[in-house]
C-alpha cells in the first residue's frame, strides 16, 4: 500500500511477527492528534474508495502499570504501554440480514442488506512510549482483505459526500441559491473544475473519480439534506418568523433598516398592550408563551422566546395604539384647490370605504411585516410627494400572504421601491396600518397623487392614511379588468361585440374633456350591444361609471408627473418573480426578505447611482449650447426644457 500521509510510517508484515496478516499493513502516526487522524482517515477513504464505520468505541486499557511490549520504530526498539484501542470496520461488513419492506396490503417482498460480511477492519492503538511520547499504531487492511470489489459501482455509491462539498452547498445557500437543479449544476461545475484538480495535484487521490463516486458526485437526496442543514444553520432558527426577526435585527444594526414586525398569533389570544419600552426602544406586548404558531406548516412557527411580541424598530418609531385614529373623516378626500368642485362626486364614487371609527387597526393576532431601507427613505421623501404607486404581488409566499411594494419615479426616469408591506390578509385595516407605519418613518411624505389598481382594500387604506391625496387607478389595470370581464362566457358578451366594447371603453377612458366623455357615453348607452346585455349595463354602472374620478382622464388635467400606469411596480414584480425568485426562493418569508435586502435593493441602489453618475457633468462634458441651470440635470429634464 502506498504511503498515504507523511505523518504515517508503514512497515511490512514481516517487521512485526504475528501481529499483521498478509492482507494488512501496520503504520505509526507521530505526533498524534485527533485532527491529524481524521484528516488521514478522510484521505485514506478517498484513495481506496472504501467507506469504514466505527464498530466499537474507544476501549481504555485498565492495566497501565506495566509495559505491554516492545516495537521496532525508527530503526530502534522501544518499550510501550497500550493506552486504548479502537476499531473501524468496512461498511459492507457484519452479518447479512433480510428486511421486510411493506409495499402494499397485498404485495410484500424481502430485500437484502448492504452488509456482505466483509472482515476488513482498521485497528487503532494508542501507544505511550518509554520516553513519554504518544504514537498511534494503525493496522490498515489491503484491498485484497475485502470480500468484495471496492472499486465497483455498488461500493462507490455507499461513500459519504465530502465535507468540502457540504461547505460549498452551504456557501451557495448563503448566496440565496435554493433551486435544487441549479444548485446541483453549480456544485458539479465547482467539483469538476476546482475540487478534483486540487485533490489530484495535492495527491489526495491518484486518479479522477468516476461518476458513481458518491464522495464527489452526491445524489439529489444528499444535496437536499445539505441544503436543509444549511438553511437551518443560516437562519439561526428552524422557524420562519424567528429567522426573519433575527435577520431584520442584524440589518438594522448594519444598514440602519427601519422595520416593523408583528408575529402571527392564534385568533383566540387577547393582546395585552404595554407602554414600557426596553433600552433599545422596542415595544413588546406579550401573551401566553404556550400559544403556538399556526402558519399553515409545522416548520414555520415563531421560535421560543419570541411569542406574542409586536416590535417596531427604526428611526422615529412609535407604537401604534388602538386609540390612534388615522384621520378624522376617511370619506373626506380633497384634490387641491383646483378640484374642490369634485368633492361630492368623489365621495359618492368610493362607496365601499368605511370611516376611521369603523376600522379596527389593532389586528394583533395577524402577521404584519413592514420595512424600509435608509436609501428608500431618501427616495420617498425626495420623489414621493408628487405621486406614489402601490401594487401587490401574489404567489410568492407559501402561506398565501400578499406582498405590497411602494414605488416612486425618480428624476432619471426609473422606478425605485421605497417601502415593503407584507400583511397576513389583503384587508383595508392591515394595509392602512402598514402605510401608517411608513408615514411615521417619513413625516415629510405627503403625496398629492397615489396610484394603484382598482382594489377597494388598497384605495380605502390610502384614503385613511392620506385623506387629501388624489387617488388614481392605473390605466392598464382598468383596461385589463374590462377585458377579463368581457372574455368570460358567463357574462354573455357576443364575440362580434367584444372588440367594440373594448374600443368604446378605451375611448371613454382617454377622454380629456367632459364633453367628449359624455358624448362617448351616450353612444355606448344607445348602442344595441349595450341595450341587449343587462349584465354589461350593471357592470359598467356599478364598477366604473359611479367612480369616474378614479380612472377617467377628465379628472387628471392637473400635474401628476404624466404617470397614468403603475408599470414601475409591474416591472419590478416581473423582475422579482422571473429573475430573483426563480432560483433562489423557497417561498418562505425569510427567503423573500433576504433576497430583497441582500440582492434586489442593493442592485437598485447601484443602478440608480450608476445612471445618475452617467448623466452628470463629471462623466460627460455638457454641450456648450445647454444653459448653465440645466447642466448636471437628468437627460429627460434637459430634453423637455430645450
Amino acid at each position: 500500500m502506498e504511503l498515504l500521509s507523511p505523518k504515517v510510517e508503514y512497515y511490512s508484515s514481516g517487521d512485526n511477527k504475528g501481529k499483521p496478516t498478509t492482507n494488512s499493513v501496520i503504520g505509526y502516526m507521530t505526533p498524534y492528534t485527533e485532527e491529524l487522524w481524521k484528516s488521514w482517515m478522510k484521505q485514506f477513504t478517498l484513495q481506496t474508495e472504501c467507506q469504514f464505520t466505527i464498530r466499537t468505541g474507544v476501549q481504555e486499557n485498565q492495566n497501565t502499570s506495566r509495559e505491554s511490549g516492545v516495537i521496532k520504530f525508527q530503526q530502534s526498539v522501544h518499550s510501550y504501554k497500550s493506552v486504548w484501542t479502537h476499531t473501524y470496520v468496512c461498511l459492507r461488513g457484519g452479518k447479512g440480514r433480510l428486511k421486510s419492506l411493506k409495499l402494499s396490503k397485498k404485495n410484500r417482498r424481502a430485500i437484502g442488506t448492504r452488509r456482505l460480511g466483509c472482515e476488513a477492519a482498521i485497528c487503532l492503538r494508542l501507544l505511550k512510549m518509554s520516553n513519554g511520547t504518544e504514537i498511534l499504531e494503525i493496522k490498515v487492511p489491503m484491498n485484497s482483505a475485502h470480500s468484495h470489489d471496492v472499486s465497483s459501482v455498488a461500493d462507490q455509491i455507499c461513500l459519504k459526500p465530502l465535507q468540502q462539498i457540504e461547505a460549498k452547498v452551504s456557501e451557495l445557500v448563503q448566496d440565496s441559491l435554493l433551486n435544487q437543479r441549479a444548485l446541483r449544476m453549480a456544485l458539479k461545475t465547482w467539483v469538476n473544475n476546482e475540487l478534483i484538480p486540487l485533490h489530484l495535484e495535492t495527491g489526495v487521490i491518484d486518479k479522477e473519480p468516476s461518476l458513481f463516486n458518491r464522495a464527489y458526485c452526491p445524489n439529489a437526496e444528499d444535496v437536499r439534506i445539505m441544503v436543509k442543514k444549511a438553511i437551518i444553520q443560516e437562519r439561526n432558527s428552524q422557524f420562519d418568523q424567528g429567522a426573519v426577526l433575527h435577520l431584520l435585527r442584524e440589518e438594522k444594526d448594519k444598514n440602519q433598516l427601519n422595520f416593523f414586525f408583528r408575529e402571527y398569533k392564534m385568533a383566540s389570544n387577547k393582546y395585552t398592550s404595554s407602554d414600557e419600552k426596553d433600552n433599545s426602544g422596542n415595544n413588546d406586548s406579550s401573551t401566553s408563551s404556550s400559544q403556538r404558531d399556526n402558519l399553515r406548516e409545522r416548520d414555520n412557527t415563531i421560535s421560543s422566546g419570541e411569542e406574542g411580541k409586536s416590535i417596531l424598530l427604526g428611526e422615529e418609531s412609535k407604537a401604534i395604539e388602538k386609540s390612534d385614529a388615522l384621520v378624522e373623516d376617511k370619506k373626506c378626500i380633497t384634490y387641491g384647490e383646483q378640484n374642490q368642485n369634485l368633492l361630492s362626486e368623489i365621495n359618492e364614487s368610493v362607496s365601499t370605504l368605511k370611516t376611521a371609527e369603523d376600522i379596527d387597526l389593532s389586528k394583533e393576532d395577524s402577521f404584519l411585516l413592514v420595512y424600509q431601507t435608509k436609501k428608500q427613505k431618501e427616495w420617498l421623501e425626495c420623489y414621493g410627494n408628487v405621486i406614489t404607486c402601490m401594487d401587490g404581488v401574489y404567489k410568492t409566499l407559501r402561506y398565501g400572504f400578499p406582498c405590497y411594494f411602494l414605488v416612486v419615479k425618480t428624476s432619471i426616469g426609473i422606478g425605485r421601491v421605497v417601502g415593503t408591506i407584507i400583511p397576513q390578509y389583503e384587508t383595508e385595516e392591515l394595509i392602512a396600518e402598514g402605510l401608517k407605519i411608513i408615514k411615521q418613518w417619513n413625516p415629510r411624505w405627503s403625496p398629492k397623487f397615489f396610484m394603484t389598481d382598482k382594489s377597494s382594500q388598497e384605495l380605502g387604506a390610502i384614503g385613511v392614511v392620506h385623506p387629501k391625496c388624489f387617488r388614481l387607478v392605473c390605466d392598464f389595470h382598468s383596461l385589463q379588468a374590462v377585458e377579463r370581464w368581457i372574455n368570460k362566457s358567463s357574462n354573455g358578451v357576443k364575440f362580434e361585440y367584444k372588440a367594440t366594447v373594448k374600443s368604446s371603453f378605451r375611448t371613454l377612458l382617454y377622454a380629456i374633456s367632459n364633453e367628449k366623455f359624455e358624448e362617448m357615453l351616450t353612444q355606448i348607452q344607445t348602442s344595441s350591444w349595450y341595450k341587449e346585455n343587462l349584465p354589461l349595463q350593471e357592470y359598467l354602472i356599478n364598477q366604473w361609471l359611479n367612480c369616474k374620478p378614479l380612472w377617467s382622464h377628465v379628472y387628471r388635467q392637473v400635474y401628476h408627473a404624466n404617470i397614468n400606469t403603475d408599470n414601475f411596480v409591474e416591472s419590478f414584480n416581473n423582475v422579482l418573480k422571473n429573475h430573483y425568485l426563480t432560483l433562489r426562493h423557497d417561498k418562505s418569508i425569510f427567503s423573500l426578505t433576504k433576497i430583497l435586502l441582500h440582492c434586489i435593493f442593493p442592485d437598485q441602489e447601484r443602478e440608480y447611482a450608476v445612471l445618475t453618475a452617467k448623466q452628470s457633468s463629471l462623466h460627460r462634458v455638457p454641450r456648450k449650447d445647454i444653459p448653465e441651470f440645466l447642466k448636471n440635470r437628468p437627460f429627460n429634464i434637459q430634453k423637455s426644457a430645450s
